[in-house]
């Protein structure tokens, strides 16, 4: 098992990811902890009930890159961190200004011209920072595959329990992002979360093609937006017998409207996914959303109904003298009673 381990300091992943300053910070008080295993081939396979796994399948040696939404704690550590970094950014900028404008005098009193440029202040609006979600993202394949056959190769991975969220196949800011649509699912403590990751080619209009090698046509130069990701369930092939069967669960995916190209990768989309996936253009359609508002819309269309109809009857029963209204029991009693009567006396007559 190859253990990964991506605690990000922020004091260390600040100073290559701002724009402008970037002080260090003198302690650990704001790292995140995020420790994720790659599971290799073996035939024993050591499964921790505390942690949570995600079984990536692919047609072959690909990388698929994931991270775990962070939760509201640690985005406030990252706003701390980056509250602690600008001050210390501010305080830099006030002593390179002071040497700044020491060089200025200097250099009039000489008449040359000045050296460096004049600092720039960090401001709340222009100081970078990096996105939280960086320190939790991670990339699995297209190295140690936990097993591999014709067609298939799988990648298990351990993670800490969350919520992921699929970001697309990048390495090193190469690849394609699916900044414009994409999925998320829960992987839970003491199971393996599984899904499959494939590809489909694209004509010139955005419809499939096929799967697997180029079709003829495509150019090399827009190979990456005439491929489509997909992101769907795991085939019989990913239920590997070394793992417990009882632990698999097949991935409950929930659309993603939008991601940041944290990268500047390719941009690009999932494909639709029947009954979770669609798109209406480039707005993303939350199909399982849809079906319940639409059920939630049956069912009180249902009880309006049936509220008008309840409401109908009890006020045809509160109005006596009316055709077919019944007063009492009592009543329609006693006015059968006097029908009858009557009746005998004509009779009689």
């Amino acid at each position: 098992m190859n253990r990964m381990k991506t605690g990000w300091a922020f004091v260390v992943s600040m100073i290559a990811a701002c724009a402008i300053a970037s002080p260090a910070i003198a302690d650990d008080e704001f790292e995140i902890e995020f420790e994720t295993s790659i599971m290799k081939d073996k035939d024993e396979v050591p499964l921790d009930p505390n942690k949570a796994y995600i079984l990536l399948q692919t047609p072959t040696a690909i990388p698929a890159t994931f991270f775990r939404v962070p939760s509201d704690a640690e985005r406030e550590l990252s706003q701390q961190a980056r509250a602690v970094a600008l001050a210390e950014a501010k305080e830099d900028y006030l002593k390179d200004l002071a040497r700044y404008q020491k060089r200025v005098e200097s250099s009039k009193k000489r008449g040359k011209k000045v050296r460096g440029s004049k600092p720039i202040e960090p401001t709340e609006t222009s100081f970078g920072w990096p996105p939280v979600e960086q320190s939790l993202m991670f990339s699995i394949g297209p190295f140690n595959r936990f097993a591999k056959s014709k067609g298939s190769s799988l990648y298990l991975q351990e993670v800490p329990p969350g919520e992921y969220v699929y970001y697309g196949t990048t390495s090193a800011g190469l690849g394609a992002c699916a900044c414009m649509g994409t999925v998320k699912f829960q992987a839970e403590a003491g199971q393996i979360t599984m899904l499959r990751y494939d590809g489909v080619w694209l004509d010139k209009n955005g419809d499939p093609i096929s799967r697997g090698r180029k079709p003829e046509g495509v150019d090399t130069n827009d190979a990456l937006v005439r491929v489509a990701m997909i992101i769907e369930p795991a085939d019989m092939n990913a239920r590997d017998a070394r793992l417990p069967q009882d632990w698999l669960v097949d991935a409950q995916l929930v659309p993603v409207e939008f991601v940041p190209n944290w990268f500047g990768a390719e941009i690009n989309r999932l494909a639709p996914i029947p009954g979770v996936l669609a798109y209406q253009r480039d707005q993303v359609i939350d199909v399982q959303a849809e079906l319940a508002a639409e059920r939630e819309a049956a069912r009180a269309a249902e009880a309006a109904q049936d509220a008008q109809t309840a409401s109908t009857l009890q006020s045809a029963q509160s109005s006596p003298g009316q055709p077919g209204a019944v007063d009492s029991p009592g009543e329609a009693t006693a006015g059968g009673a006097e029908t009858v009567i009557e009746a005998s006396a004509g009779d009689s007559n």
